[in-house]
């Protein structure tokens, strides 16, 4: 094992990923021996390491998932005063576990406060409403006595109130409390509930395309990072013993995100390490207070120019070029970023002589090598195979997809106009036309990105345009997109995975906390995405982050994942734009491969070859209206579309 981690570079890379936050581990629980022990200078370990628990929780909501709850110190607030005012009025009953669950429950329900009105209108306006939040809890509490007005609770002062943990045992468990919400951070975002949260940051029109209900995991996410912070509240009240309107403002919600940035937004580590900068240089230089301003301008503004994505993705980035020269993967040039191998000459047929080619025959293309095992070399075409899967999506294994007068205007254009075309299950419907023909709305409309002024679209009997578009790809309909939207930060089997994980239930905290039936889900859902990244040719690339991939092997993994879902009906736009030849002779195996499986494909494409090649009905659309539907031979005799398509004025003569 150690020599196989040599070849492939994984000591060197992980040493180097791994060292910054173990030494910041390390260095936390030494504090004490190294800048003092003293009560006085404890509590202000305690003070910043409460603070990195809300560095944390905003690093979940906004890094994770996208939601920028930037006034979370509102929520913080709402738990510590819900927390102390507890502890003042029981205080024989209440120890530091009973403040974390006091917190944590006062935290959650405000951020639901704050976050359910605000995500019915808009993300944008979850920023404002909770930065408004965040003004307004210390305004209002200077003004109202139960909370202490401005002197604010002090629980030294409370009678009966005596905290049973002190001195270095209360800040070794606090440093644990800040490593164990670290953990559960990394735990999250490798469960199915982390993926959804990535999915739903990279795009909401992605997370929606594989079944993820956007609203709901919005909600969950401010959910989680609302309790931790509403956690952190109760560790500042237990560890403070006091708790004031100054305690928490919006300055030091400032001070949080610019540890965010500097330290990596999105990484586990990362904003412990940039909050561990800015609130220690905040906390214990006091004498340069009065420049602060100018010293974390000054970092800001060199971290947004030489390392935007902060220090933890230079990390990464300097561990894999480390890592580079011995990771070699077989059959690869550079490893990390790898090229797909070059065809061996004869393996791939050309396509179609002439704007109009004759019909390819279904099943005879040669399998290019990057499907092949790794080193294999040039030898018998070897058909694409796919697993041998029923689709399991779907309301009717034998309706077929209808749009029925469809119509949709903006503004003064008319994108579609009454179109009507059916795609049949096991059958490939062609959709042509020049650009601005309405095509790409047409697949929005089916997939409900956008909202029909006229017209029906259902499965069978099954509308699916009173639906939201989730609800659309739950109902057997996948698709791909114009521009591949994949989340670039992970590797192809993190992108295909959270489409299994539509088909393969488990409850969300069991895979979170890595329970017996969570461990068998999650290795199953990986395993899927590898077979049919693998029957793709992809098995090469796997490890390697979707932002290295070339345009058209992006094109293949979001095919991949489509196929994930085993829908009942793929929608495709334009995936031969950007592909090798190789890559499109392996697409077009694949999509007639799905066909016969049983899929209704709707094709999108400018390689009109390619399409009456494999097509059974091409319609083609001109103007938002339909100006053809027959078979591709019918097309080619069509003296209309030659006029309008393609500019000449007979109709081609189809092919002997």
């Amino acid at each position: 094992m150690s020599e196989i981690a040599s070849r492939l570079g994984i000591g060197s890379r992980r040493s180097l990923r791994w060292g910054i936050p173990a030494i910041l581990i390390i260095l936390l629980y030494l504090a004490p021996q190294l800048g003092g022990s003293g009560s006085f200078r404890l509590g202000e370990y305690e003070e910043v390491l409460s603070f990195l628990v809300i560095a944390v929780a905003l690093n979940i909501a906004m890094g994770y998932a996208g939601q920028y709850i930037l006034g979370i110190t509102a929520v913080f607030a709402a738990g510590a005063y819900g927390a102390i005012l507890v502890a003042k009025y029981y205080p024989h009953d209440v120890g530091l576990v009973a403040m974390l669950v006091i917190g944590g429950v006062v935290g959650a329900a405000g951020g639901m406060i704050v976050g359910l009105p605000a995500l019915r209108v808009g993300g944008f306006y979850l920023a404002l409403v909770s930065l408004f939040a965040a003004l307004a809890i210390p305004t209002v509490a200077q003004e109202w006595g139960f909370v202490g007005a401005d002197t604010g609770i002090p629980l030294y002062a409370v009678l009966g109130f005596s905290p049973k943990l002190s001195g270095e045992l209360l800040f070794v468990i606090v440093v644990t409390l800040v490593l164990l919400f670290t953990l559960f951070s990394w735990l999250l975002v490798h469960s199915r509930v982390g993926h959804r949260f990535v999915a739903l940051h990279t795009s909401e029109q992605l997370a929606s395309s594989i079944g993820i209900t956007s609203y709901r995991t919005k909600l969950l996410a401010i959910l989680i990072s609302s309790t931790i912070a509403g956690v952190a509240g109760g560790v500042y009240v237990y560890t403070q013993q006091f708790f004031a309107p100054g305690s928490s403002s919006v300055q030091f919600a400032v001070l949080l995100l610019a540890g965010m940035v500097i330290g990596g937004t999105g990484t586990i580590t990362g904003p412990l390490i940039g909050a561990t900068i800015i609130l220690g240089i905040n906390q214990f230089f006091t004498s340069f207070q009065q420049y602060n301003g100018i010293v974390f301008g000054a970092l800001l503004l060199g971290f947004a120019v030489f390392l935007p994505n902060g220090l933890m993705a230079r990390v990464a980035v300097l561990s894999d070029r480390l890592g580079i020269s011995s990771a070699r993967v077989p059959g690869t040039r550079t490893g990390r970023h790898a090229a797909v191998p070059a065809v061996a000459d004869g393996q791939v047929g050309g396509a179609a002589n002439g704007k109009f080619g004759g019909a390819r025959t279904a099943g005879t293309a040669a399998r290019p090598a990057a499907a092949r095992a790794p080193g294999a070399g040039p030898g018998p075409a070897t058909p694409v195979r796919l697993p041998a899967w029923p689709p399991v999506i779907g309301a009717d294994n034998s309706s077929p997809l209808i749009v029925d007068g469809a119509r949709r205007s903006f503004g003064g254009v008319t994108a579609v106009d009454d179109v009507h075309l059916t795609v049949n299950r096991g059958q490939i419907h062609g959709l042509i036309g020049s650009n601005g023909s309405g095509k790409t709305t047409l697949l929005n409309l089916i997939s409900r990105f956008y909202s029909l002024d006229a017209g029906q679209i259902r499965i069978g009997s099954y509308r699916l345009d009173d639906r939201p578009p989730y609800a659309v790809a739950r109902a057997g309909v996948a698709r791909t997109f114009q521009s591949p939207k994949l989340m670039l930060r992970e590797t192809p089997v993190e992108n295909v995975i959270p489409a299994v994980e539509l088909r393969v239930r488990c409850l969300g905290v069991e895979s979170v906390l890595r329970l017996p039936r969570g461990i068998r889900v999650n290795r199953q859902a990986r395993a899927e995405a590898l077979e049919i990244l693998e029957t793709l040719g992809l098995q090469r690339v796997i490890t390697q982050e979707a932002n290295a991939l070339p345009h058209g092997t992006r094109r293949l993994v979001e095919l991949a994942r489509a196929i994930a879902l085993r829908p009942s009906f793929v929608l495709l736009d334009e995936p031969a734009a950007g592909l090798s030849p190789a890559e499109l002779e392996l697409l077009t195996e694949v999509i007639q491969n799905l066909a016969r499986s049983g899929v209704g494909v709707l094709l999108i494409e400018h390689n009109v070859p390619m399409v009456l090649s494999i097509a059974d009905t091409v319609t083609c659309l001109h103007q938002g209206k339909r100006l053809f539907q027959g078979t591709p031979d019918e097309l080619r005799a069509d003296a209309t579309v030659a006029s309008v398509f393609l500019g000449i004025d007979e109709p081609l003569e189809t092919p002997s």
